[in-house]
């Protein structure tokens, strides 16, 4: 899937520092902000137990590019995300557009496989 069109939003508000700065952990993309934040949507979790099922599950580490040593941003990480997203006043936009656009590649996805469920 092409990540691409769920990041203008997030580019926006929260600028790409990955490439910034010396020593301490990079900073996670927005891409993997933008995925953590839609499986956290999806699955109507907390942001401790994002943490704790990201950390828990492989199938998440893979969908978010971790390796298995590495582990997840803790709960306050996604609740800064969630609160710049908030405090620009786009999270609604942000969480429409990128629901709309996942179920419309889940649907492509389920129609191609033959398991369309509608």
């Amino acid at each position: 899937m092409d990540w691409a069109i769920f990041l203008p939003v997030m580019d926006e508000i929260r600028p790409d520092r990955t490439q910034e700065g010396a020593g301490g952990r990079p900073p996670f993309t927005n891409q993997f902000v933008i995925k953590a934040l839609i499986l956290k949507s999806l699955n109507n979790v907390s942001n401790d137990m994002l943490e704790f099922l990201i950390n828990d599950r492989l199938t998440w580490k893979r969908f978010l590019g971790l390796n298995l040593d590495e582990k997840s941003p803790d709960a306050n990480s996604f609740w800064t995300w969630e609160e710049l997203l908030t405090n620009s006043g786009r999270y609604e936009e942000f969480r429409e557009q990128n629901h709309h656009r996942f179920r419309g590649y889940a649907r492509e996805c389920a129609r191609q496989s033959g398991n369309e469920h509608d």
